[in-house]
């Protein structure tokens, strides 16, 4: 806990199961509300739309939940939420979104960058699981015809597709894994850097949609480690998809430049996703002396595991081995 072996607490972020097994957790949580009232605000050009994300992750209360998708680089639609109660829930505006017939929820955005600002109801459990159907927008690429309206109702209980299945579709009937144009990548970034971060994005990509998600990153307790970018709010840029630009770099290029920016620019990168960093650019983004701490005095934990760099990424497992024993 935050009180009790609180180096092993505040180690365990991004430490990808490389300091044992992890078997129980206790999480804190917020009493559950049945529905979500959204309200979706589009925008119409870069400036806005960072003006408007801006002020409501940064709202001291009154959101319970905030998210940005961008179109292209001048149209987003920035969304806000406050979990309710069902006596507080305008019943002519409920959208039951999760049913099998109901359009892919980023298409269901894009439709209010015509209708203006908007508000509904959305049972929770469905805003919970509003990107599975889509996969975010990738469902379109193994299945173009799939949010079609007949094909929604006829076949949209099918969706979403089982990630093993998923996961064998793209590897080797779509090739996505080896398709030098397709992009699967999360960078955390400092809100302040977000604007530089999406034209970066149109720059090297010009994939869209672009998600955009806030989290709050902050070091109250001295044993946490100060974020790079200092406490404050950060972006996740989730760029999906295929880029179809003439002057498209290449998967690895682009992955470098993106790398490259997320380090000068005090970010993060997930690292779900290919990893091309080298062992000082791991360690600059992701300072080690408690990792390396913690690792070091559990018993057989580096004859057991890998260290988090040789497990994560490509230059790490292709044998570039840290040496365990310091930071």
């Amino acid at each position: 806990t935050e009180d009790k072996n609180t180096d092993l607490f505040f180690a365990l972020p991004f430490s990808y199961g490389t300091l044992g097994f992890l078997t129980a957790v206790k999480i804190k949580i917020v009493p559950f509300k049945p529905y979500i009232k959204l309200t979706y605000r589009p925008t119409y050009s870069l400036e806005e739309a960072m003006v408007v994300f801006d002020r409501e992750t940064h709202k001291g209360s009154g959101n319970d939940s905030v998210e940005g998708i961008m179109y292209n680089i001048k149209d987003a639609v920035i969304m806000t939420g406050q979990f309710v109660g069902k006596h507080e829930v305008e019943w002519d505006k409920v959208n039951n979104m999760g049913r099998w017939y109901k359009p892919w929820f980023y298409t269901h955005v894009q439709t209010f960058l015509q209708k203006g600002k908007t508000t509904e109801y959305i049972p929770t459990l469905h805003f919970h699981q509003r990107h599975n159907k889509p996969c975010f927008w990738l469902t379109y690429l193994w299945a173009p015809w799939a949010n079609n309206v007949i094909a929604r109702f006829l076949a949209g209980w099918l969706m979403p597709i089982n990630i093993q299945l998923l996961k064998y579709l793209r590897e080797n009937l779509l090739g996505l894994e080896t398709l030098d144009n397709f992009v699967l990548q999360d960078f955390i970034l400092p809100i302040q850097s977000l604007e530089k971060g999406i034209k970066l994005s149109a720059e090297l990509t010009d994939i869209w949609p672009i998600w955009l998600v806030p989290s709050k990153l902050h070091s109250d307790n001295p044993a946490c480690p100060t974020p790079r970018g200092g406490t404050g709010m950060y972006i996740d840029l989730g760029v999906y998809g295929v880029s179809h630009i003439h002057n498209f770099k290449g998967r690895d290029a682009t992955l470098r430049a993106f790398e490259k920016f997320t380090i000068e620019h005090k970010g993060y990168q997930a690292l779900y996703a290919e990893t091309l960093m080298n062992l000082e650019e791991f360690k600059t983004m992701f300072e080690p002396t408690l990792y390396y701490k913690v690792r070091n005095s559990l018993p057989f934990c580096n004859e057991a595991f890998p260290d988090v760099f040789q497990k994560v990424s490509r230059e790490g497992r292709n044998g570039v081995v840290n040496d365990k024993k310091t930071n």
